[in-house]
This record gives C-alpha cells, structure tokens and sequence, in this order.
C-alpha cells in the first residue's frame, strides 16, 4: 500500500503489487499486477498481466484495465479484446462469515476486532495499541518457539520452492492449502 499526496494535493491510498494464481491441472498460471501511479504519468487503480503456460511460457492472454472500472482480457493469438470485469455493474456481495463468539482465536475478524473497532471510532492511539497487543504477542510467541527449536508451519498454506517471489523471509511464495483440514 502506498499513500501519495502526504506533503501535497489530496492525499490518496493506493495498492500495488504482483499476485500470482496458478492452475497445476492445465499448467496456467496468471501473473496480476496491480499498478501504482508514477510520478508524472500514469493512472490511479491500474491493473495488468498474463495468463500463460507455466511449462512452455506462452502467453495465452492479456489483462489490463482499472479494477475499480472495466478490466479487458485479450487473447495473445487472435488479438480479440473484450470486457472481462465491470466494477460499475457488479454486485456488492458483502462477505458472511460467522458470529464473533464462533470464531476461533486466531481467525482474522475476531483477532483484529478490537483494533477495527478502534479505527471506526477514530481512536488512532486506541487502534494503535490494539495492534501492538497483537503484533507483540505474535513476536513472543515467534521468540518462543525459536527457543524451544519449534519450527512453526501454516496450516492453510505451504511454500512453493522456485516461485517468482524470492528466498528471504516475507517474499516466500506460498500455495493456498485447497480442502485444508481446519
């Protein structure tokens, strides 16, 4: 995420990063950027990439657009460009998930209530305290199972050995675990 207009002109969030989704079955995989704007051209909530074989590397098909706007997939063969995704037409689907008391501990909406709450309220120092709360426990926690030689592994993901992401830690590619046991 990265904030723009800080010093100057309206200040504005913006998300950019690569996302990368793979079919081992048909041996695809589509590499999504999601673009910031630069400096002196460009444009806001840009998206682009490929889907293509992993294995051979062919380009099958071209995306781009805005992901807040329209969004075009192109076929790399016959140049064919059409609507893909419409942002302005689609459906809010709000997310369902279950009550707060029937979530476990570490589930992302119960951990990080308090801090949310605190944001909505507007009360930074509050939202900022509740952070720390968490991210500290999770460094004692780290620190440990460091100690006692735990070695800590996911349980909804697994590395991908010779990804696109890289080897220090926080870059490492990870597979979503499909049909987990939670």
């Amino acid at each position: 995420m990265y904030a723009r207009g800080i010093l100057f002109g309206k200040m504005r969030y913006e998300l950019g990063d690569h996302s990368y989704v793979r079919c081992p079955e048909n041996n695809l995989v589509a590499d999504i950027e999601f673009k910031t704007k630069g400096y002196f051209s460009g444009t806001y909530n840009a998206i682009g990439g490929t889907i293509k074989n992993e294995k051979t590397g062919e380009v099958h098909y071209e995306l781009s657009g805005l992901w807040n706007g329209e969004m075009y997939l192109k076929n790399a063969h016959t140049h064919e460009k059409k609507i893909l995704f419409n942002a302005a037409h689609a459906k809010h689907s709000p997310p369902q998930t279950r009550p707060l008391e029937e979530q476990s501990e570490r589930e992302s909406q119960k951990l990080w209530h308090s801090t949310v709450k605190a944001i909505i309220a507007r009360d930074h120092d509050a939202a900022t305290d509740e952070k720390t709360k968490i991210e500290d426990r999770q460094r004692d926690e780290a620190a440990k199972r460091a100690d006692e030689g735990v070695e800590w592994h996911p349980r909804l993901f697994r590395t991908v050995h010779g990804g696109p992401g890289g080897r220090d830690e926080g870059l490492e590619d990870l597979d979503w675990i499909i049909n987990a046991n939670v």
